[in-house]
């Protein structure tokens, strides 16, 4: 759960929201937000408009049921938050392709050196 710490109409039906989060957002990572305990069911997949590490910022366009409720969040009030980063070619290949991670391409590898 996330603590709101803004959230305001910016534009004609478009909200900022930003809540206090640690994390590790990156732009273009999508959050699945919710606010509620059973209708609408599903979560909004919403994007990351900005972060620092200890807050993430929502850019989002009020087009229902779930975004109507967004927009109506105060500051304090919570939000469920879900989101997982991706990882740079780099990072990706560091990760799941290095002869440590023992498996796949890694495996691949080591067979063609033995």
């Amino acid at each position: 759960m996330a603590k709101i710490l803004e959230n305001r109409v910016v534009a004609d039906d478009f909200c900022l929201m930003r809540v206090e989060a640690d994390n590790d957002a990156k732009m273009g990572q999508f959050y699945m937000l919710r606010a509620w305990d059973s209708f609408p069911v599903l979560s909004r997949p919403i994007s990351v408009f900005d972060s620092d590490g200890r807050t993430v910022s929502f850019l989002y366009k009020v087009v229902g049921q779930g975004t109507e409720r967004f927009r109506d969040l105060k500051p304090g009030e919570l939000v469920m938050d879900t989101g997982a980063g991706y990882y740079t070619p780099a990072e990706f290949e560091e990760k799941y392709l290095s002869p440590d991670y023992g498996g796949g391409a890694s495996a691949e590898r080591y067979g063609k050196e033995n």
